[in-house]
């Protein structure tokens, strides 16, 4: 096989939806570092937002009230809505080991922010299929504190981050105290 000048190679890769690039990362230890540095990530998603071609897909969660069988996610492709048969794809839930349901928290630029109702949260990217779990500073709970949190980018320091909102009863009736928090 001849060989390309790497430049070249990552002018072409940028150019392919998510899913195929993620293929491409079989071919070589040279493409696999160039495919999983920040750096090509970052070179990917400007290009399909600058173009257009963002590769939309919505995330569905599956309810599960009785507490019996799997809890999943599925991505559904936009481009798949033309189609009569639209078969949405299983993704892995990285908090599955949790008895519990998980839920998406936020989303940015295509990550989620997720949690389960108890101790574990993460930053997960659906289409890459890795994920991050975070610290999870444990608060007392009960009924009268509320526990929010927000997800977004951080354009300054070119980063994400995560807010922890945590709102206890205050002295007087009706009022809160807040404790804010980024964690990432």
């Amino acid at each position: 096989m001849s060989t390309f000048p790497l430049d070249v190679v990552e002018e072409i890769l940028r150019r392919l939806p998510v899913y195929s690039v993620l293929r491409c990362r079989c071919v070589s230890k040279t493409w696999l570092n160039l495919i999983d540095s920040p750096q090509f990530a970052k070179l990917h998603f400007n290009y399909s937002l600058k173009t257009n071609s963002n590769n939309l897909c919505l995330i569905l969660r599956k309810v599960d009230y009785y507490g019996y069988g799997k809890r999943c996610f599925y991505s559904l492709h936009f481009d798949s809505l033309n189609c009569r048969v639209v078969t949405p794809k299983e993704l892995t839930n990285p908090l599955m080991s949790s008895q519990f349901n998980t839920n998406i928290l936020g989303s940015c630029n295509g990550l989620l922010l997720i949690s389960n109702t108890v101790d574990e949260i993460a930053l997960w990217n659906p289409s890459t299929r890795k994920y991050k779990k975070l610290p999870f500073l444990g608060i007392a709970r009960n009924d009268e504190v509320r526990v929010n949190f927000g997800f977004g980018y951080d354009v300054i320091n070119d980063d994400y981050k995560v807010v922890r909102i945590v709102q206890f009863p205050g002295s007087e009736k009706g009022s809160f105290q807040s404790h804010v928090m980024v964690i990432v």
